[in-house]
């Protein structure tokens, strides 16, 4: 787990929940597996201390889909949060951020879900109210209304693989990464190769 800023990358620790464990990841290396049950991997609070414009990515491997877990999940309840679903709201994947309640969730969904059975890389980035959704590089939604920041939800709750009230995410999570300010389409494409 990395956060990164314009000139050096900081590794964070988190912690292993419940049937988490280690499994093999894309090109020979390691990934957090999720069974989908309860598992879950904690992240240390604070990692979007301070952003508002941000870039989260990773790479996922869905065995399969429930509705509204969460590959990504920070707030500080169940209220105010940010997320990435791998199929949520109409269907489709779905990135959403959240300041009192899900009635002011506002997101970013891709017209079709997560792909499953295979490694897709995933990215949000939000520059001002401009938010961009991407799958293995390429843009597959956007929003220009996204009013709130990872700052203003607050992150005293980080999860990979799970969430407050929702099944876990049954699958594998690799490189995950937070960067300080929007990465260009070109940026983000480059991570997903």
């Amino acid at each position: 787990v990395r956060r990164e800023a314009a000139v050096a990358a900081v590794g964070v620790r988190g912690v292993l929940l419940d049937a988490a464990t280690w499994g093999d990841g894309r090109l020979g290396d390691k990934a957090v597996a999720f069974d989908g049950k309860a598992s879950g991997l904690q992240l240390p609070a604070g990692i979007f201390s301070g952003l508002d414009d941000f870039t989260v990515s990773l790479w996922a491997y869905a065995n399969s889909l429930h509705w509204d877990s969460c590959v990504f999940f920070a707030g500080n309840d169940g209220f105010s949060y940010m997320r990435i679903a791998p199929q949520a709201g109409r269907g489709g994947l779905r990135f959403a951020i959240c300041g009192a309640g899900y009635n002011d969730e506002q997101a970013i969904e891709a017209a079709a879900p997560l792909p499953t059975r295979r490694w897709v890389h995933v990215a949000v980035t939000l520059q001002g109210s401009s938010g961009r959704l991407y799958v293995d590089g390429q843009q597959v939604a956007s929003a220009e209304d996204i009013l709130l920041s990872p700052r203003q939800v607050g992150d005293q709750v980080a999860f990979l693989g799970r969430n407050w009230a929702h099944p876990p995410f049954n699958g594998r999570i690799q490189d995950f990464r937070v960067h300080a300010g929007a990465l260009s389409a070109a940026e983000v494409a480059a991570l997903a190769k």
